[in-house]
């Protein structure tokens, strides 16, 4: 009778570790290159408020020149927390979460989000004044002929 040889299980660290997520600089999307990390983006500003999409909701904040997806899935329980009132166009967030990719379509470069976990990956910041800077000269020193 033949014996199959059962595989070593080892161990390698028997103790529950904090990840800490790679903090998006500015400007920096997500893309192929952070798939799969735990990331976050630190002051970006809402676009736009959730909208259903299948099991979840998606939103975008701009970090930077940077557009980025965001998509609370139904099984976050968020649906029903009073984060949700607070995702509106123009407030500031920090946002944490899994880089991934939604693209079904070769050649698979595009379509990539940021799917949030769990309450405390999302962070609206009490802005008092409008985040948008606006700078005007005057007089203008741009002379046209």
């Amino acid at each position: 009778m033949f014996k199959t040889k059962q595989p070593e299980r080892i161990s390698i660290n028997d103790t529950i570790a904090e990840v800490e997520p790679v903090i998006l600089s500015n400007s920096q999307g997500i893309s192929e290159s952070i798939e799969g990390f735990l990331v976050r983006a630190n002051y970006g500003k809402i676009l736009t408020t959730p909208v259903a999409a299948g099991t979840g909701k998606n939103f975008q904040v701009q970090n930077g020149m940077s557009v980025i997806d965001v998509r609370i899935g139904e099984g976050t329980g968020l649906y029903e927390d009073a984060i949700m009132d607070e995702i509106v166009p123009g407030n500031l967030i920090n946002v944490t979460g899994i880089a991934g990719q939604y693209d079904s379509e070769s050649p698979y470069t595009s379509g990539y989000q940021l799917l949030v976990r769990f309450a405390s990956d999302i962070e609206v910041i009490q802005n008092e004044e409008d985040s948008t800077f606006t700078l005007r000269i005057y007089p203008n020193p741009v002379q046209y002929d």
